[in-house]
């Protein structure tokens, strides 16, 4: 019961902080949110060494086995590559422990006929264990997204491991039990009915319990955006490990008296309990970590840019390029009049023609499938007129400070040049791309909807 009433109030306490940072991520202003579901399998193991008497007395051997995780979080991003991560996921591990042959600790038992104490001894043969752990685990996770698209990512932090439920199932070949009287100097073998002789092919299960894992936690993979970047699937491989003990060691006996019914004795596992070596108790397994490598699946929906969509999207700012004008030919002179002197040629500022694209998110500098479409207009109207030169302009809202503008805008303008090279633009038309940072809005920059159309990119035709 106190097992039980520490791990429920662990669980709210936690529950409680993860509610209380999503509350304050979500009021942040201009915050940026992400919802996510994942999944993960591989080997996912109660990771412990058998001790050195164990491995050579009772031939004792660990083997790591295999599970996985599933989980739901919450994402907030700080800056364009920067987020934060935070949710809840079941973890499962799995480990295996054999031993040829194994001697229990002596314990003091009672008889049921006389209520004397006797020394309770057993030895097993053939004896196969194995552990099962669950865990409800927290993550705080510290997300970096990288390369031209945003391609890439690392993850890093910790995750807090509250245990649900330790579970172990053996079965031996033999167990041999016995009771020593030390008044009678007499060891008892053969009453079955009593609980001692010899008990073949056994089969059962118990509990262990388990203590909150500190764990470290990296994982690395690739990203795939759909559907307007607003879904984004995440492949990565992921590496956990536990930094403390999880099950407390304790000086059971592996094969334990049930006076209630002396036939179906009780075992415990080995993760916590002792065999007898030298006459000395000695433990089976050293510190137990968890620990877990596989393969991850997340998908992501980004709720921030869902909304952003919604809204009504802007159109392509453009005007058609003229038609160039031609000049009739003057009337050719007669020989009464004497010609008039041609007038001499004027300078004319060239015409200028304003396309731009919008809908940026705050920090965001990649281009969406919405926004090539959009460029892509202004690409064939470019194809279709090539003496045309243009410059590129790169603009942000009033969000962030001055220099942080600057750069997101710049990285803005080289984003739209690059797709425009891509289609098979000359680098030569273009006479230069600049950062205009705040300086220039649209619009006042005093609600959110004058802020989005403000991020843009314009490109200024020169005809």
């Amino acid at each position: 019961m106190k097992y039980n009433v520490f791990i429920n109030n662990n669980v709210q306490k936690m529950i409680t902080i993860i509610i209380v940072q999503m509350v304050i991520f979500s009021f942040s202003v201009n915050a940026q949110h992400k919802f996510s579901i994942w999944g993960g399998g591989g080997l996912s193991s109660l990771d412990y060494s058998v001790t050195t008497a164990a491995k050579w007395f009772c031939a004792g051997k660990h083997n790591n086995g295999f599970g996985g995780h599933f989980g739901l979080g919450y994402n907030y991003s700080f800056s364009n590559n920067l987020s934060i991560t935070t949710g809840f996921e079941y973890a499962r591990y799995r480990a295996r422990f054999n031993a040829d042959s194994l001697y229990s600790v002596h314990s003091n038992a009672i008889d049921i006929e006389d209520g004397s104490f006797f020394e309770y001894r057993s030895i097993v043969t053939k004896y196969d264990e194995k552990q099962n752990a669950s865990f409800l685990q927290i993550p705080i996770m510290v997300q970096y997204e990288f390369g031209n698209q945003k391609q890439f990512f690392v993850a890093g932090g910790v995750k807090f491991a509250l245990p649900l439920s330790g579970k172990h199932n053996y079965k031996a070949n033999t167990f041999n039990n016995s009771g020593y009287y030390s008044e009678e100097n007499y060891e008892y073998e053969k009453q079955l009915f009593v609980g001692f002789g010899e008990f073949n092919n056994r089969a059962s299960k118990g509990a262990f319990e388990l203590k909150t894992a500190y764990l470290t936690s990296f994982e690395a993979g690739g990203i795939i955006k759909m559907f307007d970047d607003v879904w984004s699937l995440y492949i990565g491989a992921y590496f956990d490990y536990a930094l403390n003990n999880t099950v407390n060691l304790q000086s059971l006996p592996l094969v334990e008296y049930n006076s209630e019914n002396p036939y179906n004795f009780t075992l415990n596992s080995v993760t916590n309990s002792q065999y007898i070596h030298n006459d000395l108790n000695q433990s089976f397994t050293n510190k137990i970590n968890p620990i877990a490598i596989g393969v991850k699946l997340r998908l992501s929906f980004d709720f921030s840019l869902m909304q952003e969509n919604k809204r009504k999207k802007p159109t392509v700012r453009r005007t058609p390029v003229p038609p160039r004008k031609t000049v009739p030919p003057s009337k050719p002179a007669t020989t009464e009049t004497a010609p008039s002197p041609a007038p001499p040629p004027v300078e004319t500022e060239p015409e200028e023609f304003l396309w731009s694209v919008k809908s940026y998110m705050v920090s965001e500098t990649t281009l969406s499938d919405t926004q090539k479409q959009e460029l892509d207009v202004i690409i064939a109207m470019l194809q279709q007129n090539p003496e045309t030169k243009f410059y590129i302009y790169g603009h942000s809202c009033d969000i962030g400070n001055a220099r942080a503008n600057e750069k997101i805008s710049l990285q803005r303008a080289e984003q739209v040049k690059k797709y425009v090279l891509s289609k098979g633009i000359s680098e030569k038309r273009i006479l230069g791309i600049a950062a205009k940072g705040d300086t220039e809005p649209l619009l006042p920059n005093i609600n959110d909807e004058n802020r989005r159309i403000n991020r843009r990119v314009e490109i200024k035709i020169i005809e």
